[in-house]
């Protein structure tokens, strides 16, 4: 999704060298996720995810992002609890489906300290069995969540510059990494993010994107449609191509 098919095999990658994230289209089965992590949770506060077994989340509300993308809030057992993921880390969702024992990955886009509750921004994919489920839950349902699984462990200022990027929903782990650099003050690293979306329609989390770039002058988002009938359109249009990469990333270390 609004990526030249030379450029396909790029993926969710940081580009001076180190994986921060695992792309959206990867696929995780229920037996090959990557080691877990120890549940990482501020002092006095509790972990609600195990790495060890599924563990069911209420569902609060869920409201619409774009034409197709939700978010959803579940709660923690407690207001104590956060959910305990690490930077950068996912999570396993279960559910039954048609008979069918169906296990995806997801990245939530609240942040690890966040209390009682976790939010998931999902789009529904046509032929995607889980996001057609989680998109059909009504509140009061609960989801399994099992967790969390490592993947790179970023340490503030670990790059002086850091290049990424994304599709549509595969947004959620660089927004991940995003937050831990912009809540940390002493983290001098300097991000850009080239996000590609179909249409100006497509683009999630928009002003949560625009209100970090405005605060955090070292965090530098580029958006990229694939085309658009809006006149005021600031972005890239068209798809990602070398030439964008060439003017947004850092070279090579």
């Amino acid at each position: 999704q609004g990526v030249s098919p030379a450029l396909e095999m790029i993926g969710l990658r940081v580009l001076s060298g180190v994986s921060l994230a695992c792309a959206s289209t990867c696929v995780l089965l229920a037996k090959s996720f990557p080691a877990s992590a120890s549940c990482n949770a501020p002092l006095a506060h509790k972990c609600a995810l195990s790495p060890e077994e599924f563990r069911p989340f209420k569902l609060l509300w869920s409201k619409q992002e774009t034409h197709d993308t939700k978010r959803f809030r579940f709660q923690l057992p407690s207001n104590d609890h956060v959910l305990g993921l690490t930077v950068a880390s996912c999570m396993a969702v279960r559910a039954t489906i048609d008979g069918e024992t169906v296990v995806r990955p997801y990245t939530p886009v609240s942040t690890p300290d966040t209390l009682g509750h976790f939010d998931l921004v999902i789009k529904c994919y046509e032929e995607g069995k889980m996001s057609k489920h989680i998109h059909s839950l009504q509140p009061g349902d609960t989801l399994e969540c099992k967790g969390p699984f490592k993947k790179l462990e970023y340490k503030p200022n670990m790059k002086k510059r850091i290049g990424m990027v994304a599709g549509g929903t595969g947004l959620t782990p660089m927004l991940q990494v995003l937050q831990e650099i912009a809540s940390n003050p002493d983290d001098k690293t300097e991000v850009d993010f080239v996000f590609a979306n179909r249409s100006t329609r497509d683009v999630i989390l928009h002003e949560e994107l625009a209100a970090m770039t405005h605060k955090h002058p070292n965090i530098k988002i580029h958006l990229a449609v694939d085309h658009t009938d809006d006149p005021t359109w600031k972005g890239h249009v068209g798809f990602i191509n070398a030439e964008l990469l060439q003017k947004t990333m850092p070279k090579p270390s």
